[in-house]
């Protein structure tokens, strides 16, 4: 382990770290509804940009192996200047000084518990999943971005499986929130050939299911009440919509029409971005 740098822990000693880091990164911060953010870091700020390499420098020494988060340093470097700086007296949100702070826990002594928190994705502690995807994607692939503001991405996001672990091999396909966060931050380095693995709806090549399994209830039913509420509202319940499915052929992912459930997730997805027309479907 490398020593750390006077300016990343000042008149912190071990305990005071672990408190301040552990507490302080609890909530899990909301992000505004908006389109693309104007007010985003300025790569070549030279504040953003000691920030970020004082970043990047410790999540790359930290976090290594299994426990890796970036592929290298110019993806951190590519997702950190999308990112809001934060206040580092109180890492706490959606920012750099949160991820800044859990990769300083995980350099001492703590990489399988802070890590994934100090990537891209946040964790629930520095911003869900879902708040890093819809701050960051449509930054980095705005003509990739099809949901419009932040709310709407927000709510797509929220039917896609979450799997409570981030691997950069394992990740790098399959059709979850991590597998789009591992091609956004290779879309800061090469936007032309990831951008297009990344979307919610309809993503190329990676991270999309296996179009010859069979979905799950717990697939189709989180998408679909994500997707339908309010006047187009399918199901009185979770627990309706899994009765439903189960007395249904599943069918596989592939399905776009027929009675099963296959058909009933394409359409589901589809309907984050129609969902007048999606939704009866």
């Amino acid at each position: 382990m490398r020593a750390l740098q006077p300016r990343r822990i000042v008149a912190l000693g071990l305990v005071g770290l672990f408190g301040l880091g552990v507490a302080a990164c609890q909530a899990v911060a909301g992000i505004e509804d908006r389109t693309l953010d104007p007010n985003a870091p300025d790569p070549g700020d030279p504040d953003t940009t000691e920030q970020c390499q004082d970043y990047c420098d410790t999540v790359m020494a930290a976090c290594i192996g299994t426990n890796a988060v970036y592929t290298s340093e110019a993806h951190c470097l590519g997702i950190c200047a999308k990112l809001e700086p934060g206040d580092p007296n109180e890492p706490v949100g959606n920012n750099v000084a949160c991820r800044l702070r859990q990769a300083q826990i995980a350099e001492l002594s703590e990489p399988e518990e802070t890590c994934r928190s100090a990537g891209p994705g946040g964790d629930g502690i520095c911003g869900s999943d879902c708040d890093a995807y819809c701050t960051l994607f449509p930054q980095i692939c705005p003509d990739q971005y099809l949901h419009g503001e932040t709310e709407a991405c927000l709510k797509a996001c929220g039917g896609l499986a979450d799997q409570s672990s981030y691997n950069l091999s394992a990740d790098h396909g399959g059709d979850s929130i991590e597998c789009r966060l591992v091609h956004t931050a290779s879309a800061t380095v090469d936007p032309v050939e990831h951008c297009k693995h990344a979307p919610i709806v309809r993503p190329e090549k990676w991270c999309v299911p296996d179009p010859e399994a069979e979905p799950t209830c717990e697939e189709y039913c989180k998408i679909e009440l994500a997707a339908c509420d309010g006047d187009l509202l399918q199901y009185e319940s979770e627990q309706q919509c899994f009765d439903v499915c189960e007395a249904l052929d599943p069918g596989n992912n592939g399905d776009e029409v027929g009675n099963t459930v296959g058909c009933r997730r394409y359409h589901a997805f589809s309907a984050t971005l129609g969902a007048d027309n999606h939704c009866p479907h």
